[in-house]
């Protein structure tokens, strides 16, 4: 039951199907595992019937709800803490498919023109009121164009529309262009007489139903005119199951007077996950390699044209491991689980690595790595076994690792090494290195990295607008990013700290050990220091403090190599609890270090005093121009 601030909600509506990171709470309290032992008292014991088939506990207080698919008049399922049926939670089970794909609906086949167009196609040119603008598919997760995709069918709801883009940089279609989604100009355009129509059309790649489908009015808010406003708009909700997958193409079409001005053309593959849970046995690593194997073989080669992918949750014993894992050549996504992974505890240690040799989209998970030493580069020079903790052709994201004592932490060579989460890096000589132009998890959030020698190394990457990193803490890094590609990389809203002067002792203290089990200290799902001395800026005027060590202290430590831009890191989080900024004022000799000034926000007079704002050509890695801020001072300069 949730509170919707006026009294417990009782009732949900959800799609048939399988639902993950689902919370129960008695008052404040999360209900773990022990709600549903066969052996629980009555009073304290989660009950179900109707269409749910299956609770599981995930750990750390989640939980997944199975829903059946609503037959003829049952509709419903329920949920019952205890023996009082006030404590029950009513669940409306929606059909999680739309009807059948017929034998008279319009099909895009291979080799057609239309299948070619959406393959490749993003957005195309209009004019409107002298401007060009951009037809296309909007998704609202992330008010891009929805062009090209892929996306599991276990994913959430998702909301599309035919709408408006501004190019914002780039080449139009080039997977480096960005834009701008524009339901300012939709809604103007709407008025004087446009209408958009978005349709889904199958292809004869899988799309045996229509995902189900409904109608949704959308609320966001632009700039407009240069004044803030709330634009609604008609959206289409599509939830995707295992029976609708396949490639499906987004027609988008822009009408006036009913006379077709534009239409864009984009696809995106729908997959299925099969899931699969491999407990494996021993301390002795050549065997658990050799039953990996055996595990991995049973996996085809994928079918139905990749709509159906593998994935393999593999989770190590208890206790300390060493020498290296070896994920070998598979189609399988695999994830590799340390034990006791659904308390969210660390019980496996591994002295050694994970290579993955299968090109996939792979994750580890709640393991404590202990490399050589951070200065060894190899483990056995002879084999080609270097001191990496993950590495290989494949990504292995972590989330809820400790990482220490390795030449590179992480380290894959085609796919990103960038999607760290919830995990702590110390005393590495590099813990991330960033070094594959494909695809895969690519959200850095929630880290800590501590005395290491670099923590993140850009070599190549995807385009650095998929890298996002936010909630970071980089503590006394002898280089906190060295950028060594041609990309402008961001880092904003991280907490940085270096102790320049030798005054502050501060050592975080970021995980407790409880008999032979690591726990990563964690409130609310943020990683967080314990020693209660953690330093914090808190200065509000500060612009005229460049030169003050205690104002040097929060400020991040960039490399670059040869041409390469520097990396930009604005604004700065001020507190380890990364909710609160600072946008740092470096000086004239800051080459590509610009003030940073939100886009449309109300800057104070104090905050604005002797601050210097820089435009900044992002395509060209050029400042254009510059603007100085003095007590009773506006000066332009270029």
């Amino acid at each position: 039951m949730s509170y919707d601030g006026s009294g417990f909600v009782k009732s949900y509506e959800l799609f048939a199907g399988i639902h993950r990171n689902i919370e129960f709470k008695v008052g404040n309290e999360p209900l773990n595992f022990s709600a549903i032992r066969e052996d629980a008292p009555a009073n304290e014991k989660l009950t179900y019937g109707g269409l749910i088939n299956k609770l599981g506990y995930m750990g750390e207080g989640c939980w997944t709800i199975e829903l059946a698919e609503p037959q003829g008049e049952q509709t419903t399922g329920w949920i019952q803490y205890g023996t009082d049926e006030s404590n029950r939670v009513t669940i409306t089970v929606k059909p999680s498919h739309g009807g059948a794909v017929g034998s008279e609906t319009t099909i895009y086949e291979q080799g057609s023109v239309e299948f070619k167009w959406a393959s490749w196609g993003t957005v195309m040119p209009f004019e409107w009121n002298g401007q060009t603008y951009y037809l296309g598919t909007a998704a609202w997760s992330t008010k891009k164009p929805y062009a090209m995709g892929g996306r599991g069918v276990e994913e959430a709801e998702d909301y599309y529309a035919a709408s408006v883009f501004s190019l914002m940089s780039g080449e139009v279609g080039s997977m480096s262009a960005t834009y701008q989604l524009r339901e300012d100009i939709r809604a103007a355009m709407m008025q004087d007489g446009y209408t958009f129509e978005l349709t889904l059309v199958p292809t004869d790649i899988g799309c045996a139903y229509y995902p189900a489908i409904r109608d949704v009015k959308m609320n966001i808010t632009q700039q407009g005119d240069g004044t803030e406003t709330t634009f609604t708009s008609e959206w289409q909700g599509q939830k995707f199951s295992k029976d609708s997958v396949g490639v499906w193409v987004y027609d988008a079409r822009l009408y006036k007077d009913e006379k077709q001005v534009q239409q864009n053309l984009s696809n995106c593959k729908y997959s299925c996950n099969i899931q699969e849970k491999v407990d494996l046995e021993g301390q002795n690593v050549s065997a658990i390699n050799r039953e990996i194997e055996n595990e991995l073989k049973k996996f085809p080669v994928q079918e139905n044209d990749g709509l159906y992918n593998n994935v393999v949750t593999l989770v190590l014993p208890a206790g300390e491991l060493e020498g290296q894992i070896v994920i070998p050549q598979t189609n399988a996504i695999v994830t590799v689980y340390g034990n006791d992974y659904g308390q969210g505890r660390i019980a496996t240690t591994l002295k050694g690595g994970i290579r993955f040799d299968n090109n996939n989209t792979n994750h580890v998970g709640f393991i404590h790595f202990i490399g050589e030493g951070k200065n060894v580069e190899w483990v056995d020079e002879e084999n080609e076994i270097r001191n990496e903790a993950v590495y290989g052709e494949g990504q292995g994201a972590p989330e809820v690792c400790l990482f220490e004592g390795y030449h590179i932490a992480i380290h894959s060579t085609d796919r990103p090494s960038w999607g760290s989460q919830d995990s702590v890096y110390i005393n590495n000589n590099v813990a991330i290195c960033q070094d594959g132009e494909n695809g895969g998890q690519t959200i850095m959030r929630n880290n800590w990295f501590v005395d290491n020698n670099t923590a993140v190394v850009m070599k190549r990457s995807v385009s650095v607008d998929y890298l996002m990193s936010f909630k970071n803490r980089f503590i006394n890094n002898e280089i906190d990013l060295s950028n060594e590609s041609e990309n402008v990389l961001w880092l904003s809203q991280n907490f940085f700290y270096h102790d320049f002067d030798g005054e502050n002792s501060w050592r975080p203290i970021l995980w407790e050990e409880k008999n032979g089990i690591l726990v990563l200290n964690n409130d609310g799902g943020l990683l967080y220091d314990s020693s209660e001395n953690a330093p914090a800026f808190m200065d509000s005027n500060y612009n005229t403090s460049k030169n003050d060590v205690k104002y040097l202290n929060f400020l991040p430590l960039f490399s670059t190599e040869g041409d390469s831009p520097k990396p930009m890191a604005y604004p700065l989080a001020r507190t380890q609890d990364c909710s609160s900024f600072f946008y740092p004022n470096w000086g004239r000799d800051g080459e590509n270090y610009p003030s940073y000034v939100l886009w449309g926000e109300t800057i104070s007079e104090d905050d604005l005093n002797n601050l210097r704002c820089y435009s900044f050509d992002k395509q060209n890695n050029v400042v254009t121009g510059t603007l100085d801020f003095g007590a009773s001072l506006a000066e332009a300069e270029n």
